[in-house]
């Protein structure tokens, strides 16, 4: 009984150190901490480059991967203010994730071009649709005046000259509105379209889910991750 504690101690402890992180970690593993500092045997997952002699057995696993030039720096992954993906296939693209792949942006920046208009067309549904203008005229009286004002403003019958009166100009002054004047047009039906125009469809614009500020460590004293495939 006393031995199968132990064991189960031991499992505990050991699942404990791979999900909480400590410095019997694998070399290279990034874990999170809500601490304000990485603790010994990890530096922060911010970007720095290191000389390879400084932690030797983490430049062998990352390379140049992350920066540096793989021989005398080497540089660890940069999480500050990013989340990490999956190695693979991108969904959606024909791209595929490689390690150290930066994919991905902030913001998007909106341009005319990314804009498109709607233009409507109104087409009647016959050729023709014709508005009838009913102007009344009154009686020749004593008082009508060879021009209209503000008080006679109703077309009236003339006696004017053995053939008719000169009543038609080709210039308009001092305009009145005259009384009574009248329109009536058919009723009809139309379709209206309306056509899409400009040069590029809406662009996507990139949205940032809610998040919480954490810090990121990588193990850099611990075990060796032995490679299955060797």
């Amino acid at each position: 009984m006393k031995k199968y504690y132990l064991s189960a101690l031991a499992a505990l402890s050991f699942a404990s150190s791979v999900f909480a992180g400590n410095p019997d970690d694998y070399f290279g593993a990034i874990w999170p901490t809500a601490a304000q500092y990485c603790p010994i045997d990890t530096v922060e997952a911010d970007g720095t480059i290191y000389p390879v002699s400084q932690y030797q057995a983490l430049a062998a696993l990352y390379g140049n991967t992350y920066g540096g030039d793989g021989r005398t720096t080497f540089g660890v992954p940069n999480l500050r203010g990013k989340m990490p993906i999956g190695t693979g296939p991108l969904p959606g693209t024909s791209y595929t994730i490689q390690r150290g792949d930066k994919v991905g942006q902030e913001t998007s920046t909106l341009t005319q071009s990314t804009f498109h208009t709607h233009i409507a067309t109104f087409t009647r549904s016959s050729s023709t649709n014709p508005i009838t203008v009913n102007i009344p005229v009154s009686a020749n009286t004593n008082g009508n005046l060879p021009a209209p004002d503000s008080t006679h403003n109703t077309m009236a019958g003339t006696s004017g000259g053995p053939g008719g009166a000169a009543m038609w100009a080709n210039t308009m002054t001092n305009p009145v509105n005259i009384n009574g004047v009248t329109t009536s047009g058919g009723t009809g039906t139309g379709t209206v379209s309306v056509g899409i125009t400009g040069t590029a469809a809406p662009t996507a614009v990139t949205t940032i889910p809610p998040q919480l500020g954490v810090r990121f460590c990588i193990t850099t004293s611990g075990t060796w991750p032995e490679n299955p495939n060797d």
